[in-house]
């Protein structure tokens, strides 16, 4: 027809200049949408569009224990008193109750549950303190109390009887937590919990490997435990 060039012309701009940012400016938002939902679905939380374009560069994923690779609903299988703790026992597991009631993490909660509520309530314990990583501490009567893993002990020095140090070795090599609850002369009692592993862990860890993806556990645990 008349003035074609001049109209294949417009054409081709109205497409180059119009079509292509819409089409671009659509599809993208659209699949990053798409993507982001296929990962929620699969339990998986993708922050924004830069981690969805990053994720083919992951080479090595780091994965916590309890409650990512284990079920997280910790359950007590032994609680043992330090010897010659009879009368003192009921206030003891009392201040333990209290204790660990305060704090929000999952082998506490584990504790509390097995502790019962019949203590609940019972006693008030001040100046409460979180360590991350390693427990909780409070003050009851003006005496402190300790509650967690074996580094509080450490950072405390506070020591362990040879028989209760046989229990943790034999309650550690079952791939059980050891929780400690101690004053600053001696620990008090141990707790034993066992936490299932999750059915699709072992197979979900195996195949990142076979991708050529590193994998690592990350655990405030103890060492015989991590490794079990």
């Amino acid at each position: 027809g008349q003035n074609a060039f001049t109209q294949g012309m417009l054409a081709m701009v109205t497409v180059l200049v119009i079509a292509c940012p819409c089409a671009l400016g659509l599809a993208t938002p659209t699949a990053i949408m798409v993507g982001i939902g296929k990962g929620a679905e699969s339990g998986i939380l993708i922050k924004d569009a830069e981690a969805l374009e990053l994720g083919h560069k992951v080479n090595a994923v780091v994965l916590d224990k309890t409650g990512t690779l284990t079920k997280g609903k910790p359950e007590v299988t032994e609680l043992i008193w330090q010897d010659g703790l009879v009368q003192d026992q009921k206030t003891l597991a009392k201040i333990f109750f209290a204790l660990e009631q305060q704090s929000e993490h999952p082998l506490a909660e584990a504790i509390v549950r097995h502790l019962k509520p019949e203590n609940r309530g019972s006693v008030q314990v001040n100046e409460f303190e979180s360590l991350t990583g390693k427990g909780v501490q409070a003050v009851f009567e003006g005496k402190t109390y300790w509650a967690g893993s074996h580094t509080i002990l450490k950072d405390q020095h506070i020591p362990v009887s040879d028989s209760l140090q046989q229990k943790v070795d034999e309650l550690q090599q079952q791939a059980k937590t050891v929780i400690y609850f101690a004053d600053k002369n001696q620990v008090l009692a141990i707790v034993a919990i066992a936490d299932q592993i999750k059915e699709g862990s072992a197979k979900a860890v195996t195949e990142l490997i076979n991708r050529g993806i590193a994998v690592y556990m990350l655990t405030g645990d103890n060492q015989q435990t991590a490794a079990a």
